[in-house]
């Protein structure tokens, strides 16, 4: 009876023991640690002197979680500004500008589990803009003024300070929101002009006058933006 008493005893130990390994190996079971995030929003870009809304805005990030709270990545984005009758050229050309950015980027979850996932972070990036006339406005414009064959392209690097959250559906699978607010920080980058048969002049460069006001006046500009896209981790 005492050696039925022993076996049975050490049955439950034996037991016990494994469904507290199987629990604790389900307690430090590693999440995904790579996160892909297509999305799209709407941005605007403001000062003074201009007011411009995208027309389309889209892009993704890939990101790599570190820890638990902190993850690095890189970012690209795409944004289409019709400038169309805007008071803000001071002009009446009708103007397409065509933003295509890459940066890094890093995040802080505020609350690294849970289905809400809350975060803040920054980020820096080198934005390409491309100001194109608008192709109805070219073919009645182009055989008076041949800048209007003009595509004008500039760059500038910006920073950034971003804020929302992640809501997850599953281990693999969510949803995130955010906010970003961006500035620049160094302008007249990488400056280049389509054709030079023009009226203006930018650093020795020859520049439409209506395509080098708009330049001019982004260079204090700042953006804001909105964005939702579905996040993918691996």
């Amino acid at each position: 009876m005492k050696m039925k008493s022993i076996v049975t005893a050490a049955i439950l130990l034996l037991t016990s023991a494994n469904l507290l390994a199987q629990s604790n190996f389900i307690k430090i079971e590693r999440e995904p640690v790579v996160k892909v995030t297509p999305q799209f929003g709407i941005t605007k870009i403001k000062n003074d002197y201009l007011d411009y809304n995208s027309t389309i805005s889209t892009g993704a990030s890939v990101d790599f979680m570190v820890s638990s709270r902190f993850s690095v990545g890189a970012i690209f984005n795409y944004s289409l500004f019709e400038l169309y009758g805007n008071q803000y050229t001071y002009n009446v050309q009708e103007m397409d500008l065509k933003q295509y950015n890459v940066g890094v980027q890093t995040k802080f979850f505020i609350i690294p589990d849970g289905v809400v996932r809350p975060f803040i972070g920054v980020g820096v990036s080198y934005v390409h803009n491309k100001l194109d006339y608008a192709d109805d406005n070219q073919s009645y414009y182009h055989s008076f003024r041949p800048a209007y064959d003009s595509g004008y392209s500039f760059g500038n690097i910006a920073g950034s300070i971003v804020a929302g959250s992640e809501l997850r559906f599953s281990r693999n699978v969510g949803l995130v929101l955010d906010a970003k607010y961006s500035g620049n920080l160094a302008t007249g980058l990488n400056r280049s002009l389509d054709n030079e048969s023009s009226y203006g002049r930018r650093n020795s460069l020859v520049v439409p006058y209506e395509m080098g006001s708009v330049e001019y006046n982004l260079e204090d500009a700042y953006s804001v933006s909105g964005n939702i896209g579905l996040v993918i981790l691996f």
